[in-house]
């Protein structure tokens, strides 16, 4: 049985829509549904077009993605023994 990924998004997300050339990111934790401990190496995917951006969690199931440009993404989170989430 996969477990299921839970993502605090703390989505710092700080692009202004209307700026043109406008950078911002995104940081959050990743944890475990049920025992809400940190997933350590979970992978952060953001997807837009053919664009990909990402990261690892750390020890404590943070991540940073730094330098998005505007726009809307796809955020996918994966973890081995987990299902996939995808958020958009």
């Amino acid at each position: 049985m996969k477990k299921t990924l839970v993502s605090l998004l703390c989505i710092a997300f700080a692009l202004a829509a209307q700026a043109q050339g406008a950078y911002g990111s995104l940081r959050g934790t990743i944890t475990d549904e049920f025992s809400k401990q940190p997933i350590y190496m979970a992978v952060v995917k953001l997807q837009s077009g053919t664009q990909t951006l990402g990261a690892f969690t750390d020890s404590l199931g943070n991540y940073i993605i730094s330098g998005i440009p505007t726009g809307k993404y796809t955020i996918e989170l994966s973890a081995l023994g987990y299902l996939s989430l995808g958020i958009s």
